[in-house]
């Protein structure tokens, strides 16, 4: 989409009715923030729920680090403040589901080629996305 996409909640990429994000194939970027009231001693994770295909997190500008199998799990650690804090999740997704687009379309309207076609006409789209839910793990006082 040239646009950017809000969502009030999470939710596949491949479930939507536009099809500008329902065969997305690429990268997008969730935004939020998580306000601490203070930083305990113990670990803290960020648990991403489900996602489709990978994700790298960012908190305050600093990476975190990346995950791509289940649990889609990472410690925060040393990345939180007090206060406002600025979560940014990147989340990639193959792309299966552009093929399985471009497979319906005429050759004259596809975006992709590749050598090896294995894409089924009509075929189940991959889960994409940050699908979630996202939670954070530990003995913290958010608000």
């Amino acid at each position: 989409p040239v646009e950017p996409v809000v969502l009030d909640e999470l939710e596949d990429w491949s479930s939507f009715d536009d099809e500008k994000v329902k065969y997305y194939s690429g990268s997008a970027v969730y935004i939020t923030t998580l306000n601490l009231e203070e930083i305990p001693d113990a670990d803290i994770f960020i648990n991403l729920g489900n996602v489709g295909v990978m994700a790298e997190v960012k908190v305050n500008g600093q990476e975190i680090g990346g995950t791509w199998l289940a649990p889609f799990r990472l410690n925060l650690n040393n990345s939180l403040k007090t206060g406002e804090n600025r979560l940014d999740i990147t989340v990639v997704n193959t792309w299966r589901n552009r093929l399985a687009k471009d497979k319906m379309l005429p050759e004259d309207q596809k975006l992709t080629w590749h050598l090896v076609d294995d894409i089924k006409r009509g075929e189940k789209l991959q889960p994409s996305g940050l699908i979630g839910p996202v939670t954070i793990e530990g003995n913290i006082d958010s608000h």
